[in-house]
């Protein structure tokens, strides 16, 4: 996922639907995302986790 202000592509397979909350972790709280055949999977900072493991599904995020 790039966002378009970086320079990402307004398609599809560059968008990930977001609650408020995870859209603000995402751009300010130092969270990655990605989609990993057809997954959506969430990269924490390294303050969350040192080793950066993907977590997937939004649900997981927000709790």
């Amino acid at each position: 996922m790039q966002h378009w202000a970086d320079g990402g592509h307004t398609c599809l397979d560059n968008c990930v639907l977001l609650c408020d909350r995870c859209h603000r972790l995402v751009h300010h709280g130092g969270w990655d995302v990605r989609i990993v055949n057809g997954i959506v999977e969430f990269l924490p900072p390294a303050y969350v986790d040192r080793e950066r493991r993907p977590i997937r599904g939004i649900n997981q995020l927000a709790t």
